[in-house]
């Protein structure tokens, strides 16, 4: 695994599923960072349905991409364009799918608050991995901007 936007994904995972639980028990309750990190009461496994739902995403989208599935930005050698399935709605259902994980995760781990914190900040970071990644298909297949322009990046439009 060379690919650093990989490394970089476990590493945000890794800060939100360990991190934070470990600095919310080490904030005082009172204090502002305690206000963030520290959960109260049962709401917040209500934080329970992103993390759901972005399981669901996720499970479309390597489903509809099966043996073109990676985690990496470049392409699997003969791989193919996949415009099928859950990618008819949205290019990055399983970034978008791991976004609303992540965003769970820091809401049933914290707060509500920092759960949006850190969807704000998965969202951007899987949007600029998901720029070096359309690079990638679209030098290696021709008619990927057509599909580009069509179909939206990460959030599926309302109809």
């Amino acid at each position: 695994m060379r690919d650093p936007w990989v490394w970089g994904q476990l590493i945000l995972f890794l800060l939100v599923t360990l991190g934070l639980p470990f600095a919310g028990r080490r904030v005082s309750p009172g204090s502002g960072l305690g206000r963030l990190l520290r959960p109260v009461g049962s709401w917040r496994y209500l934080g329970l349905a992103p993390v759901v739902a972005g399981l669901a995403l996720v499970a479309a989208g390597a489903r509809s991409m099966g043996k073109n599935l990676t985690p990496a930005t470049t392409l699997r050698a003969g791989s193919e364009l996949v415009t099928s399935g859950i990618y008819r709605h949205v290019r990055h259902p399983i970034y978008l799918g791991v976004i609303f994980v992540l965003w769970g995760f820091g809401w049933m781990f914290s707060t509500w608050l920092a759960g949006l914190l850190i969807a704000g900040i998965s969202l951007g970071y899987f949007d600029r991995k998901a720029a070096v990644e359309e690079r990638n298909l679209a030098a290696r297949f021709p008619e990927y901007p057509a599909y580009r322009d069509g179909v939206p990046s990460l959030l599926p439009r309302l109809r």
